[in-house]
């Protein structure tokens, strides 16, 4: 059931993960079969934030038109601007962790449920962390610590000493 189980009325769905443009978004697409001009051409941190949360929602709700159009768009913006990337990457993190947090969404802790724009965001760091975590346009302030956390903890990251120095002291 996707109704929140706190709820006062059973008509109304509560989407905790999802801001109130997502949801604009959403119905816009859902209307046009396409994003809202503003979210589509502006590659910013809001923008990819908003974006990762209608991907995650088009995942739920099994809207595969809107699953795609999101991915298409948020690969456009980080490669436009790898920063994003970092802004992604703890969006898609966050979003999972709060969707698996709440029973009424379907997916149950511990079962990493598989999204591939947050896999597209982690490959693109593990190949280009110095353009991505360091680089004169760092991303690294677009992450939450427990994005800095996965992060740091990831083995397959390509990260030579002098990196490692060097994204230790941007941290602090």
């Amino acid at each position: 059931s996707i109704v929140s189980p706190t709820s006062d009325d059973p008509q109304k769905i509560y989407i905790e993960f999802a801001s109130k443009s997502t949801i604009e978004a959403a119905i816009h697409f859902c209307a046009t079969l396409d994003l809202p001009p503003d979210l589509n051409t502006k590659a910013n941190e809001l923008n990819i934030r908003t974006i990762s949360q209608l991907h995650l929602f088009a995942q739920l709700f099994k809207i595969h038109p809107l699953i795609n159009e999101t991915y298409r768009t948020a690969r456009r913006m980080m490669n436009k601007d790898p920063s994003l990337v970092c802004a992604a990457f703890d969006e898609c993190t966050v979003l999972l962790e709060q969707a698996t947090s709440k029973s009424n969404w379907g997916l149950e802790r511990g079962i990493q449920k598989y999204d591939d724009l947050k896999a597209y965001a982690l490959d693109y760091l593990r190949e280009s962390p110095s353009v991505t975590l360091m680089g004169s346009n760092s991303g690294l302030c677009y992450l939450s610590e427990s994005s800095i956390e996965a992060v740091i903890c990831d083995q397959l990251i390509d990260v030579d000493e002098f990196n490692v120095c060097k994204f230790s002291s941007a941290l602090d």
